[in-house]
């Protein structure tokens, strides 16, 4: 419920808070943004809603708050990063004032998350006496104390624990939810994981009224501010860390298996569990012959992990589930398998016509979403489309065209006679090509593609539909670059793609890909072998035929 609080002054809006902290207000403020004095400092009247408002920031305070980057209101108050989403929202509102804490701005915690070593690990929680809630170990710093010998000193004070190892793992350092929290004052914690064995030797104490360890699945549904996260992390690093303990191991064990395709400097996994099986790709670096090569393929599975989340925070479902990044060099998410009727290739029968016009649509959808510009500038990553010219038409002459020529020849052993003829066509229209490509690419408006939508990245399940994956390669594009691709790699499969040419086929970027390929045939390569090279030749024949088509 809601109500104005002053009726000449549609600006303020008053409302109910029946859930405050104990001893904090029962009503919030909420103003409109256009509330600002001639300055433009945004005036939030005091009230009921103010809590331990004296003494005001002093000057000195004042340019600490603007050194940090902190907002201000008219009279000097911090605001927090997050007080749009409470102050400006008329369901919401916000309390201002220290509230209990004991600075403006920024109040520094520490949470300790103790994890045992167990199989099911267990986590140790204190009960609040203030909220009766379950919560994570925990408390202020103390002035010069750093938040490591904090973690360990309120650890031993509210459960008589002692940790003798003072290098945690970090899991967490940022802002947080707290019921204490103002707008002008909040918490900024650090949150350690600990493991140990379990130990009975805890006892309540300080803040705590009782303690008790928790496995994942006993959990408290009501856990105070953000510790839910915070514990959510800690299970994630954990999960993380005996992934990569498997990995790692000399002793594969049966339940990894390896799965074929892909970059060949890249190992593809499959690890079964009881519940569900896992699909890990990380970066094999004994396939790697120096460290920039290294470099360059963990900038590529950092694009890709940065498009996931991109693409979640956008609500793109075309994605496998639980997908994380479990260090420089290794993503793992939900495995997609046959046995469950996932298919990574056309099916051969009646669901081929639906598997093409799904996965045609889930590729226009993605023309459709925000570009994330920033990723590859970021990554210190040449875009896509720029790579694409550079690394093909750009660097053909004459000379190269001889050059590929020959390249092809060595492979005439390989081709149906039919091809033969195909191949020595396309070789004759390459000059051509390139200044058909060079005038086409001026005219280009660039979307959102996946940019390598072949087959192999693409999972289709008659009732769940399309999944995506290996989006190193997104960024812009031509509208129907990703739709292109695909019917080439059908084309190449000898699939007859041609009623869906006039819809989806765009020949311009076809023409772009020839000229990639074909590059890319000539290059030496010690991961790649000469199957490789030929695969390129076979496609740039698929996506010229294609192109004489239309």
């Amino acid at each position: 419920m809601e109500q104005s609080h002053n009726t000449s002054n549609m600006n303020i809006k008053i409302i109910q808070n029946p859930e405050a902290y104990p001893g904090y207000p029962n009503r919030r403020i909420a103003i409109s943004p256009n509330l600002i004095n001639a300055e433009g400092e945004i005036i939030v009247p005091d009230g009921e809603w103010t809590m331990n408002n004296n003494p005001l920031p002093t000057p000195e305070e004042i340019i600490d708050f603007k050194h940090k980057n902190l907002s201000t209101d008219s009279v000097g108050r911090p605001l927090s990063p997050l007080y749009e989403t409470e102050l400006f929202n008329p369901l919401i509102g916000a309390i201002t004032g220290k509230g209990n804490y004991y600075n403006w701005g920024p109040n520094y915690t520490a949470d300790s998350v103790v994890m045992t070593r167990d199989p099911e690990p267990k986590i140790l929680l204190i009960q609040r006496k203030d909220t009766e809630l379950w919560a994570l170990p925990g408390g202020f710093l103390d002035n010069n104390e750093n938040a490591i010998d904090a973690a360990i000193r309120e650890l031993k004070e509210e459960t008589n624990l002692t940790i003798e190892n003072d290098q945690p793992v970090l899991i967490y350092k940022g802002l947080v939810d707290d019921p204490r929290a103002t707008i002008n004052s909040w918490p900024e914690t650090t949150a350690c994981l600990w493991k140990i064995n379990e130990t009975d030797q805890i006892l309540a104490g300080d803040d705590a009224q009782n303690t008790a360890w928790f496995n994942k699945n006993e959990m408290p549904t009501n856990l105070f501010g953000s510790h839910k996260y915070l514990i959510e992390l800690a299970f994630e690093h954990q999960y993380k860390s005996k992934l990569v303990d498997m990995l790692n191991s000399s002793d594969k064990s049966n339940d990894i298996t390896e799965n074929s395709g892909g970059h060949m400097a890249y190992e593809h996994l499959i690890i079964s569990g009881q519940d569900k099986s896992i699909f890990v790709k990380t970066i094999n670096l004994n396939k790697l012959h120096n460290q920039t090569d290294a470099k360059n393929l963990q900038k590529y599975i950092q694009k890709e992990k940065m498009y996931y989340d991109h693409l979640t925070d956008i609500a793109f479902s075309k994605l496998p589930s639980n997908i994380n990044f479990v260090d420089d060099k290794t993503l793992v998410m939900d495995a997609l398998l046959d046995k469950d009727r996932w298919k990574w290739r056309i099916p051969k029968n009646d669901d081929s016509n639906k598997y093409i016009a799904d996965i045609l649509d889930t590729l226009s959808q993605l023309n459709n979403l925000d570009v994330p510009y920033h990723i590859d500038e970021y990554l210190g990553i040449t875009p896509t489309h720029i790579t694409l010219w550079d690394e093909g038409w750009a660097g053909i002459d004459d000379n190269k065209i001889r050059q590929i020529d020959q390249k092809i020849e060595s492979f005439n052993d390989m081709f149906r006679p039919e091809s033969k003829n195909k191949i020595q066509n396309l070789l004759n229209n390459l000059s051509n090509l390139k200044d058909i490509a060079a005038y086409s690419r001026k005219l280009n408006n660039l979307v959102l593609s996946h940019n390598d939508a072949r087959q192999s990245n693409i999972a289709w399940h008659p009732d769940l539909g399309v999944k995506i994956v290996d989006w190193a390669w997104a960024g812009l594009a031509p509208e129907k670059a990703d739709s292109t691709m695909f019917l080439i790699d059908l084309a190449k499969s000898g699939y007859d793609v041609d009623k869906y040419l006039r819809e989806h086929f765009d020949k311009n970027h076809a023409n772009t890909l020839i000229g990639f390929w074909l590059n890319h045939c000539m290059q030496s390569n010690p991961n790649d072998n000469e199957t490789i090279r030929f695969q390129q030749v076979v496609s740039a024949l698929a996506a010229y035929e294609l192109i004489n088509k239309i």
